[in-house]
């Protein structure tokens, strides 16, 4: 789900004329770098489902219709060292960073909005520190199921990779939580049923 700060610079971005704007369709499975090498670029899913994966391959991120990826670097020339991989067929639209950063030289709001951005993916990032320096991987996963997450997962083995949690470990929790009443889970979906249950297992 697109946070409101990016969602309104990326609409105030997209009504000027962008040099070098293209489209492109990634197949499912496939890697974005295999298609586009030049790492200068914001990308923007118009449709589909990406995974933001780290050279390991663990996971690191979720992208969705809307989303977009090279945002918050977008005044380094560093490469960040991910993998974005289609989860279905995607339609991406690229903006080469120059020609991004030419318009808002020439358009003050751009700037503003940029940093409202920048400033919702930092707290972004922080709560996502905060969650996995929880030791306890009980403690790890109620507060997940407590926090306001947009993400979806097509398994609970993804879900594992994003709490950084074997795969065993997770099932072992989200068994524990069952049982107490918590929440209510199958092969599909993951429910909370009783947020003060998880309070509790959060305050222990």
């Amino acid at each position: 789900m697109l946070i409101p700060a990016m969602q309104e610079f990326l609409e105030r971005l997209l009504t000027y004329p962008i040099d070098g704007k293209t489209s492109i369709t990634l197949q499912k499975g496939r890697r974005a770098d295999d298609v586009y090498s030049d790492g200068r670029m914001i990308v923007i899913i118009e449709s589909g489902t990406l995974e933001v994966r780290s050279r390991s391959g663990g996971l690191v991120n979720i992208l969705h219709e809307g989303d977009a990826f090279g945002i918050s670097n977008l005044f380094c020339d560093d490469n960040l060292k991910t993998r974005l991989i289609a989860r279905s067929i995607c339609r991406l639209t690229l903006l080469p960073k120059s020609a991004v950063k030419a318009l808002m030289d020439a358009h003050v709001g751009l700037y503003h909005a940029y940093c409202a951005t920048v400033n919702r993916k930092l707290a972004f990032l922080l709560s996502r520190v905060s969650l996995l320096s929880i030791k306890s991987n009980r403690k790890r996963v109620a507060a997940f199921l407590l926090g306001d997450e947009s993400l979806s997962f097509s398994s609970r083995e993804e879900m594992a990779s994003y709490l950084c949690l074997g795969k065993s470990a997770l099932f072992r929790e989200l068994r524990f939580l069952s049982d107490c009443g918590a929440v209510e889970w199958n092969n599909h979906e993951i429910r909370v049923l009783d947020r003060s249950r998880l309070e509790e297992v959060l305050d222990a």
